[in-house]
């Protein structure tokens, strides 16, 4: 086994006990501080392989079957650094770490939820790491070959430096609304969890916007298609979500300044999330690789994929059924032009949705 695989397989056996100490939490008990310590490795050792995988690339380490099929010798250092994202297995790297630094910033965050909502960040680094597991950017080649086969063409370009980043930071601000809808719905906090959530949408909705925003600059300046690349499912994989946290985020306000949609909100932060996996599903198990330049080929992950989809996805469900009818909402009519208006069709002296 080589180091970054032993790095891989160091955060994911991190990540499990971190998981059961922010239970405790989860469940009402104030859990140890050893969960946050053993978080805090998990992301060092996901940062500490990200590392890696920049060095074999920058050291064009080509016996790394990843590192030959996405660089050569020919690229530019910083194509070359940027290589290190263009395929399955270093994206989602890319992605888990980013992940990690956010749950890292949300287990400091004042707050009774911010402990709590660990344990659901925990279950999506580690739905992230089984899918490194199973794909890993660290995989050997019995044969070294003299050179890579470089990148396509079309992401020879700066704008793939700062775009696939800055889409995936969007991607991994999602999972703190998320987490935190999950850890209100445990434990019935909803005045708690607006205050919390609400820098975590405007983030998620700052970064994905700009993601999705360098995206079609990129492809208005390489194909000239007038800017987004038409109905490209990667495209719309970052659309749906970055419309869902939109939504989530003036229905925050409203709920701040009315006390209402606190059934609404919590379901958008939960679809959010659900929508980054099933945005992931589409354009990582293969089932669009014949409709698009942008879509992956089926490479081992979509069994996986179905499976952390379809688990999250019960969860959601649970937690919401669980807990609909108990959720504090004020009722809201919804009168005249306002933001109430904008947000849902107006009613006739009754209450809105809540």
């Amino acid at each position: 086994m080589n180091l970054g695989d032993l790095l891989l397989r160091l955060a994911l056996l991190l990540a499990v006990p971190a998981a059961f100490f922010f239970l405790q939490d989860l469940r009402g008990r104030k859990g140890p501080a050893t969960g946050g310590w053993m978080f805090g490795l998990h992301a060092a050792t996901l940062a500490g392989a990200v590392l890696l995988l920049w060095a074999h690339f920058l050291g064009h380490r080509f016996e790394c079957r990843y590192v030959a099929e996405y660089s050569s010798r020919s690229l530019s250092p910083a194509l070359t650094f940027a290589a290190s994202w263009a395929g399955q297995e270093g994206s989602i790297l890319l992605w888990a770490m980013l992940g990690a630094l956010v749950g890292l910033a949300l287990m400091r965050e004042p707050g009774a939820l911010s402990r709590p909502a660990m344990f659901f960040v925990t279950l999506a680094q580690l739905g992230l790491l089984a899918l490194l597991i199973v794909r890993s950017p660290f995989r050997m080649s019995p044969v070294t070959p003299a050179d890579g086969q470089g990148l396509n063409p079309l992401l020879e370009d700066p704008w793939m430096v700062v775009h696939p980043p800055v889409l995936f930071a969007g991607y991994a601000a999602m999972v703190a609304p998320f987490a935190l809808a999950a850890a209100a719905l445990v434990r019935g906090q909803w005045r708690e969890w607006n205050r919390a959530v609400w820098p975590w949408a405007l983030l998620a909705v700052v970064t994905l916007g700009t993601g999705i925003a360098l995206g079609g600059i990129w492809a208005y300046k390489v194909l000239g298609w007038g800017g987004y690349w038409g109905w490209d499912p990667v495209e719309n994989a970052s659309l749906v979500p970055w419309l869902v946290a939109v939504a989530l985020l003036h229905g925050l306000f409203i709920q701040k300044t009315t006390g209402g949609l606190v059934r609404s909100n919590l379901l958008l932060a939960l679809l959010g999330w659900l929508a980054v996996l099933g945005g992931t599903y589409l354009t990582r198990s293969g089932v669009l690789q014949d409709f698009s330049v942008h879509s992956f080929t089926d490479s081992g992950l979509s069994t996986p994929l179905v499976l952390n989809l379809a688990g999250t996805l019960l969860v959601s469900a649970a937690l919401l059924a669980w807990r609909w009818r108990s959720i504090e909402s004020k009722p809201t009519c919804w009168t005249g032009v306002s933001r109430e208006a904008a947000f849902a069709a107006p009613c006739a002296g009754s209450a809105g949705p809540g």
